[in-house]
C-alpha cells in the first residue's frame, strides 16, 4: 500500500511505480489524482473507492471528469451526504456508479421533480405518493444505507432546539437602513428578466450583509463606536450575543462543554472577544488554521484535564472528520445555506462512542432572512428524508399502508422551538429548563418551549412558500418602496434605537461605502 505524504505533490509518478511495482492498494486524495490525471488514466484499476462521494456531485467539477476518465471494473462510493441541495446531484451519484441505467439527467430530473410548479401542477397527490415510494424503492437497489441508531443502538438521543432570537434596536437599525437604501434593487428583483450580472452581485452582497447584522452589526465596517472595546453595550447591541452570553454561562456553570459554528470568521471574532471578556477559555479552529496546529489543538480540547470549555469553529472548516464528542452541546450561532453541512457540524459531538445526551441550540433571527433560510433547509432535509430513510424494507404491508407509515415516521428538523417574545424575558429557572438534559423533546415546557414541533412528510407542504424572511421585509413590512409616511409605532421605535445607540444613528459614510451603497 502508497500511502502520499508530501503535502507539495512532488513525489515522481515514475519513482512511485518503480518502488512499489506490485502494489495491492493505492491510498490517495482528489487533488493527487487530478495532478497525476495521466498516469492513473494510463493504469488499470480493479476497484475505485470513492470516500466523501458527494465531492463528485457536479459532473460537470474537474474532480469527477478527471475520475470519470478513469478504468476501472468496479466502484464504490463512501459518503453520508448522497443529497445536498437536489435531486440533480443524487442523478450525478447514481450515474458515476450505473452509467448504464442513469443515462439521461434530464430524464431522472423530470421523474423527480419535487414541488416544480413547471412540472408538477397537474399531479394528483396520489401520483406523488406513488413517485416518493418508487423512488425510495429504486434507492435501495443503488445503495446501502446505514445510520448512527442501527449501528450503536444505545446510542444517547440527540435534542435540537430552535431559539428565535429577536433583533436588538441597533440591529433593527441596520436592518432596515440596508433594506431602504436597496429599496430600488428589490423593486427589480420580481421581475427577473433583464436582470444584469452586476445586479445579482449587489443582491447576493446585500443578503450576506443582512445575514451579517443578524450576528451582530459590529461585524459590518464602521458601525462599531469602540473598537476593540467589550463590555455590557458589545453584547447588548445583538440580541443572538444577550442570548449566547446567558446560555455559555449557564451551560459552563452546569458542567457542560460546547461547539459553536458560524458561517463568518468575523463572527467568531466577536464570539471570541466576548467569551475572552467573560473569562471563558476557548480555543478555536477555521479555515486559517494549518493541519499540524488542528490537530493540537482539537488534542488540546479533548484532553481530560482541558480548561478549555467552548470551541469555536467555522462551519466549514470544523464540521467534516473531527472527533469532539468530548462536549455535549453543538450551538449553531448562523445556519448554512446546506443543510447537511449543519448536520456533519451536529455529527462533531452526535456520533458513535458518545455516552452523553447531545443538546443541539440553533439561533434564528425572527422575522429576517435567517427565517427563510431555515425554510429553504427544510425543504431539502424532506428531500433527503422522503427519497433515503429506508424505514419500512422488511415491514410486510400492504402498499397504502406503507406508504402513509413511512410518511408519516420521516422526520426532520429542530425538535421543539422558543418563541422570541419567551426569549427576550427569560429566567434563570426557565434557561436551566431549556439545557435540561432530562428534557423530553416532544413536551413544551410552560410558555417557553414549544415541544414537538419536528416535521414530518405527512404534513410537509414542499410546494409552500410564503413570505417568512424574505430579502424584502423585516418583521412583516415589506421595503421594496420606501415609505415615507412612518407609522408612529415605527417613529417610536427609531426614536428609542436613537437614545439606546446614539452613535449608530445614522450609519457613517464609511459604512455605506464599505457595502457599496
Amino acid at each position: 500500500m502508497y500511502k502520499p505524504n508530501n503535502p507539495d505533490m512532488s513525489e515522481d509518478w515514475d519513482r512511485f511505480w518503480n518502488a512499489y511495482p506490485d502494489f495491492d492498494v493505492v491510498v490517495t486524495t482528489y487533488e493527487k489524482v487530478i495532478a497525476w490525471e495521466d498516469e492513473f488514466r494510463a493504469a488499470r484499476w480493479n476497484v475505485l473507492v470513492l470516500d466523501e462521494g458527494h465531492l463528485i456531485k457536479n459532473e460537470k467539477s474537474r474532480r469527477a471528469e478527471v475520475l470519470r476518465g478513469m478504468f476501472y471494473i468496479q466502484s464504490v462510493m463512501l459518503t453520508g451526504t448522497p443529497i445536498q441541495c437536489n435531486l440533480h446531484e443524487l442523478w450525478a451519484l447514481t450515474n458515476f456508479l450505473f452509467p448504464d441505467i442513469f443515462k439521461d439527467p434530464r430524464r431522472f430530473d423530470e421523474a423527480f421533480a419535487f414541488g416544480d410548479p413547471a412540472t408538477d401542477a397537474s399531479v394528483c397527490p396520489e401520483e406523488r405518493r406513488r413517485t416518493w415510494d418508487f423512488v425510495h424503492d429504486l434507492m435501495q437497489l443503488c445503495m446501502l444505507r446505514r445510520l448512527k441508531h442501527d449501528v450503536e443502538v444505545l446510542m444517547p438521543l440527540k435534542t435540537e432546539t430552535k431559539i428565535m432570537c429577536p433583533l436588538s434596536a441597533c440591529q433593527t437599525l441596520m436592518y432596515k437602513t440596508l433594506l431602504k437604501d436597496n429599496s430600488t434593487l428589490l423593486n427589480e428583483v420580481g421581475d427577473m428578466s433583464g436582470f444584469r450580472g452586476s445586479q445579482w452581485q449587489h443582491l447576493q452582497n446585500l443578503l450576506m450583509q443582512l445575514r451579517k447584522i443578524c450576528n451582530h452589526p459590529y461585524i459590518l465596517p464602521g458601525v462599531d463606536p469602540t473598537p476593540g472595546k467589550v463590555g455590557k453595550a458589545f453584547v447588548a447591541a445583538s440580541g443572538k450575543f444577550q442570548l449566547l452570553d446567558r446560555l455559555v454561562t449557564r451551560l459552563i456553570g452546569a458542567g457542560h462543554r460546547c461547539l459553536i459554528f458560524s458561517q463568518f470568521t468575523g463572527t467568531l471574532d466577536k464570539i471570541e472577544d466576548m467569551l475572552t471578556w467573560r473569562g471563558v477559555c476557548q480555543c478555536r479552529l477555521d479555515g486559517t488554521v494549518s493541519q499540524d496546529n488542528r490537530k493540537a489543538v482539537i488534542s488540546a480540547f479533548n484532553n481530560p484535564r482541558s480548561k478549555q470549555k467552548v470551541f469555536l469553529l467555522t462551519t466549514r472548516a470544523g464540521g467534516l472528520g473531527l472527533n469532539l464528542q468530548t462536549a455535549d452541546t453543538c450551538i449553531i450561532f448562523d445556519s448554512d445555506w446546506n443543510p447537511q453541512q449543519d448536520l456533519q457540524a451536529m455529527a462533531r459531538v452526535h456520533r458513535i462512542g458518545q455516552t452523553k445526551p447531545v443538546h443541539v441550540y440553533r439561533l434564528v433571527s425572527q422575522g429576517t432572512v435567517e427565517e427563510r433560510l431555515i425554510c429553504r433547509a427544510e425543504k431539502r432535509l424532506f428531500l433527503d428524508g422522503i427519497v433515503l430513510r429506508d424505514q419500512l424494507r422488511n415491514a410486510p404491508q400492504s402498499q397504502a399502508e406503507r406508504i402513509e407509515e413511512w410518511r408519516s415516521i420521516i422526520t426532520f428538523g429542530a425538535d421543539a422551538i422558543v418563541k422570541s417574545d419567551a426569549v427576550s424575558t427569560l429566567s434563570n429557572a426557565q434557561l436551566d429548563a431549556i439545557i435540561d438534559r432530562g428534557r423530553d423533546s416532544r413536551a413544551s415546557v410552560g410558555s417557553v418551549i414549544e415541544g414537538g414541533v419536528a416535521l414530518s412528510a405527512a404534513d410537509f407542504d414542499i410546494d409552500a412558500d410564503d413570505d417568512r424572511g424574505s430579502i424584502r421585509t423585516l418583521h412583516g413590512t415589506s421595503y421594496e418602496k420606501e415609505n415615507k409616511c412612518q407609522s408612529s409605532s415605527t417613529v417610536a421605535a427609531k426614536r428609542s434605537a436613537k437614545e439606546c445607540f446614539p452613535e449608530a444613528q445614522p450609519p457613517p459614510k464609511r459604512f455605506r461605502r464599505g457595502l457599496g451603497l
